[in-house]
């Protein structure tokens, strides 16, 4: 799965002491570690206590953190908060924007990160789920395309795309198209 999508695996160890003496040695990119619900605090003192370098990226694997958690993580070093049943795609689109430097957080994880912050009262907006062509549309929007060009990359007439904007904006309940953008990020329909 890896090896196609141009990210190398170097190896995987099953505790963090063992990955601690790898990491001298490869110094990899990026670090992915799966976390046991039952040891969370242990690894964010292991984490802390590796001193990674700088440039080395953490990602976890989690099954659902807490904003403490979370907040903890990131001061850790951590670069990327996953669902731990994140599909393989959606992964190696992450693991790629943590490389480039970004910051990566489930929707569930920033969720929580912004209840605790107060900056959300209520939950995330209850939408309308997106067809499949729908969500491609939306990724194409988020890239900035026009609807002529989001037509000749899917293959489809401009007016099917104009079908399927006002689709997408009433479902998301969005006005606008940046709006519809900004909402399919929040809820995790737009891809990195």
């Amino acid at each position: 799965m890896f090896n196609r999508s141009g990210v190398e695996v170097m190896g995987s160890t099953s505790d963090l002491a063992t990955a601690g003496e790898e990491l001298s040695e490869r110094e990899p990119d990026i670090v992915l570690v799966s976390e046991d619900s039952a040891f969370r605090e242990e690894l964010l003192d292991s984490l802390e206590d590796m001193r990674l370098p700088r440039e080395t990226s953490i990602v976890l694997l989690v099954e659902q953190g807490s904003a403490n958690f979370v907040q903890r993580a990131i001061r850790a070093g951590v670069r990327g908060i996953l669902a731990s049943e994140i599909d393989a795609k959606s992964l190696i689109s992450a693991l790629k924007a943590v490389a480039n430097g970004l910051l990566v957080l489930s929707p569930e994880e920033s969720s929580a990160i912004a209840t605790s912050a107060g900056t959300v009262r209520e939950a995330p907006e209850a939408i309308e789920p997106l067809t499949s062509r729908e969500k491609e549309v939306l990724q194409r929007m988020a890239d900035g395309l026009a609807n002529k060009e989001i037509a000749l990359r899917l293959n489809i007439s401009e007016h099917t795309v104009k079908f399927h904007v006002a689709s997408i904006l009433g479902k998301l309940g969005a006005s606008s198209r940046t709006e519809a953008v900004s909402i399919g990020m929040r809820n995790g329909l737009i891809l990195f």
